[in-house]
């Protein structure tokens, strides 16, 4: 697993507070595999003689859930469940659960390719819009590749359009992630992550890219 965390307090013109704290921990146990997401973004401004306003307000937890059939590892049965709010981007709540059947094309623990499908249910609520809730195809690919070294790659693309829905809606999330070891508990990290979904501001958009860098604590 791995732990970012990081904390930035500025008492300038404007003075500025970020609190970005994010965690990646996985358990495996024989047939089991039990993986853990989440991240907390709440940073605020106030520059002088105004009032502070907030600058990122943003909260997300996964779990993924793998039984694999046999030893090998090959095919697995999936569930996940996800929860997202993100106030700058007007989402008051996403809820989705999904489940499905998936396989693997390489069991190797320096390098592996998993692919899932199945179905699954979207529930989100945006600001001043009504809420929704939509039956979505889930489709799911992870991918991991380790150098000689000890650098690994990290990939992962997340897609689930709606069916039988009154409108277009869907939520894509994207992930690649650069993870260079510097010592036993600690590493560089550089990730870029693209959250596309059917936001319903115009002023808004459906699209959001971020890039990081920084330290991890690994365990």
């Amino acid at each position: 697993g791995s732990i970012d965390l990081k904390i930035e307090l500025e008492n300038k013109d404007p003075v500025t507070n970020e609190l970005d704290l994010s965690a990646r921990i996985e358990y495996l146990k024989k047939k089991n595999r039990l993986l853990f997401y989440g991240l907390l973004e709440h940073d605020t401004k106030k520059p002088e003689g105004q009032s502070e306003v907030k600058t990122k307000d943003e909260s997300t937890f996964n779990i993924d859930y793998n039984r694999y059939f046999d030893a090998q590892k090959e095919y697995f049965i999936v569930g996940v469940a996800g929860l997202e709010h993100d106030g700058m981007r007007q989402i008051e709540h996403r809820r989705y659960g999904a489940g499905g059947i998936g396989y693997r094309f390489i069991d190797d623990k320096s390098k592996w390719i998993d692919i899932a499908l199945g179905l699954g249910g979207v529930n989100e609520k945006f600001t001043n819009y009504d809420e929704d809730l939509y039956t979505a195809i889930y489709t799911n690919a992870e991918a991991l590749y380790t150098f000689k070294n000890g650098v690994f790659v990290r990939g992962t693309v997340r897609y689930m359009p709606s069916v039988l829905h009154d409108r277009a809606a869907w939520l894509f999330r994207a992930g690649v992630s650069v993870t260079v070891p510097i010592s036993q508990s600690f590493a560089f990290r550089f990730a870029l992550t693209d959250v596309d979904d059917n936001n319903p501001s115009p002023e808004i958009g459906n699209n959001k890219l971020t890039t990081d860098i920084g330290v991890s604590f690994v365990f």
